[in-house]
């Protein structure tokens, strides 16, 4: 499986046939582009990156999403370190998630 991101949706996709397995409403992001999606080595397990706020005074912090592919749900949402862009990666059996990104201070 892999995945690709575009606007609102992220999109999982069976490598061998080309066709779609899921298609998940993630929220856009306030700031510019979201960031980037991993994929768990059996394609079970998404995760994603958004953007915060870029550090603005009592603004938003970036978040981390992690999603069950083959029910087309959220399970947890991680208010990450990073208050620009939150970058994910997820180990092989998609049970760690790794953030990092850029953060900024005013």
């Amino acid at each position: 499986r892999a995945a690709t991101r575009g606007g609102d949706d992220v999109v999982v996709w069976e490598t061998g046939t080309g066709h779609p397995v899921a298609k998940l409403a993630v929220e856009r992001p306030p700031y510019g582009r979201a960031g980037a999606v991993a994929l768990s080595r059996d394609g079970k397990v998404l995760a994603h990156g958004g953007r915060g706020d870029g550090g603005k005074k009592g603004g938003k912090t970036a978040t981390a999403v992690v999603w069950d592919v083959d029910a087309k749900k959220a399970v947890a949402t991680v208010a990450v370190g990073q208050n620009a862009t939150a970058s994910v990666a997820l180990s092989g059996d998609g049970h760690r998630l790794v953030t990092w990104g850029e953060h900024y201070f005013e």
